[in-house]
């Protein structure tokens, strides 16, 4: 465990997916997203 774990530390591993521009889009989406959420909740927060 100890070695797999120093492994992904060095950077000796391959990526989960393919990153397409496609996929890129889709993770900046989801971003975006989260962050209104975020933004959503701190102003509605700050109202209380």
């Amino acid at each position: 465990l100890v070695a797999a774990f120093e492994q992904r530390q060095i950077g000796d591993y391959e990526p989960l997916e393919e990153i397409t521009e496609e996929t890129a889009e889709k993770n900046i989406e989801r971003a975006v997203e989260f962050l209104d959420v975020v933004k959503d909740y701190l102003v509605t927060r700050d109202e209380a």
